[in-house]
Order: structure tokens, then sequence, then C-alpha cells
């Protein structure tokens, strides 16, 4: 009966909360729990308990359920999202972190803060579960949302290295040339885009005129020179052998 039970749970609650016993105090928070109905009161008491397990009892279990259980009544609720982020980046549930994230994200009216989750969980999906398809639709969506800069086309770039989407790989890289600001930083990407059409395109035109581009930026850009003078001395080899035939 919660009318004979609550007020005993509570007034248990205030001895314990003054006496410093932390078990039987997370336990006194657990039964009003199950019996309080006021959606007010019952998302105070689990924001406690959650508290309290995760900084007192070290119990980040208790913790995590404790914020479950509130998040499951207000699926909005910043703070149990807040908390579970927490939790569960220090508990290595990556695959919960990433849908946390997610709701966080969504829940996100600051841009700042949303690129910021975004870019976090793009990055957790790619280091921590190697999910890399998953982890190039991430980078994608902060692309496309936020617009590309240095850094996310740079991961994009990896990731699409790792996967072998040769064909995706020279539309972005080509897409990073329109955005570079310096010299060197073209060059560099006109390294890779040649060095990506050599190796995997057998686009040997295409790579001369990546590694040309690049070493009329920078006439003393040794990489560049190496890969044009390889590129060059594997042509003759095949024109040789071509004569020879």
């Amino acid at each position: 009966n919660p009318e004979l039970v609550l007020p005993a749970a509570r007034a248990l609650e205030a001895i314990y909360a003054a006496t410093n016993r932390q078990l039987e105090l997370a336990e006194m928070l657990r039964v009003q729990v199950r019996l309080e109905r006021d959606a007010g009161v019952r998302s105070s008491l689990l924001g406690r308990l959650g508290e309290l397990c995760d900084t007192a009892l070290d119990d980040r279990a208790g913790a995590i359920a404790a914020w479950r259980a509130r998040l499951e009544d207000d699926p909005q609720d910043p703070a149990a999202l807040a908390a579970l982020d927490g939790l569960y980046e220090r508990t290595e549930a990556w695959s919960d972190l990433v849908a946390v994230i997610d709701r966080r994200r969504d829940a996100c009216p600051d841009p700042v803060e949303r690129r910021r989750l975004m870019t976090r969980g793009a990055t957790v999906l790619a280091t921590r579960l190697d999910s890399v398809a998953d982890a190039i639709d991430a980078w994608r969506a902060v692309i496309e949302e936020f617009g590309p800069d240095d850094a996310s086309l740079r991961a994009l770039e990896g990731l699409l290295v790792r996967a072998g989407r040769w064909d995706e790989l020279t539309d972005v890289y080509e897409r990073h040339l329109e955005l570079v600001e310096s010299d060197r930083e073209r060059v560099d990407v006109l390294v890779e885009l040649g060095d990506l059409r050599r190796d995997h395109l057998n686009d040997v035109s295409g790579a001369l005129d990546a590694y040309r581009t690049a070493l009329s930026i920078d006439i003393t850009h040794q990489r560049s020179r190496d890969a044009l003078e390889r590129l060059l001395e594997g042509l003759d080899v095949a024109f040789e052998g071509a004569q020879a035939v």
C-alpha cells in the first residue's frame, strides 16, 4: 500500500542520508521509485538514485539502470541522456553510447553542439566499433548538414581508403581540392589523388595530370617528383616491352 509504505520509506531515507548509510539510502530510493505515481517526483528520485550509485557507491550498473528508467518515462530527458552518455563512455559500452549520442543530437537545437555530437558519434563508430560503413554514412551526414571542412573530409577519406571505395574517394579528393586554401594542402591532396588513380583505378593519364599539377605548384615537392619519376619509368618499361613483342 503506497499510502502506508511511502511515508515510512521517506522517513528512513532521511535517516540514512543523515547517517551517511549510502547502500540503505539507495534501497529506500528504489522503494519510493516503485511506488511513486507522481511523474515529477519519480524523475527526481531516479536522478538522485543515479547520481548516488555513480558517485558514492561506484555502482555504474545501478546508475545506468536508474537513468535508463528515467529516460523511459521521458525519452528526451536531457539530464538522463547526458548522464548515460558519460556512463556508457566510462564503461566502454560503445554501441549504447552511439545510440545515446544520436538521441542527444536529435533533441539538440544548437547547431554547434549538434555538430559536436555528430562528429563524436562518427568518431566512435570508426575508432571504437570499427564500423566503417556506418562511420562513412555518419561523416557524410556531418558534411551534408554543415558543409565540408578539412577535418571532416580527411576523416571521410581515411574511411573510404579502409573500405576500398575508390570511386567515391576520387570524388571526395576532388571536392577537397576545391576547399583547400594553401598550396601545401593542395599539393598533398593532389599527390593522394595521383596515387589513388595510379594504384587503384589504373588511370595513368589522370595520375600524371595530378602529379604534374602538384609540381607546377611546388617544383621542389619531393613526393610528387618521386611519384612522377616512378610512373614514367613504368611507362618506359611497358613501352620497351611492347616494342620487343
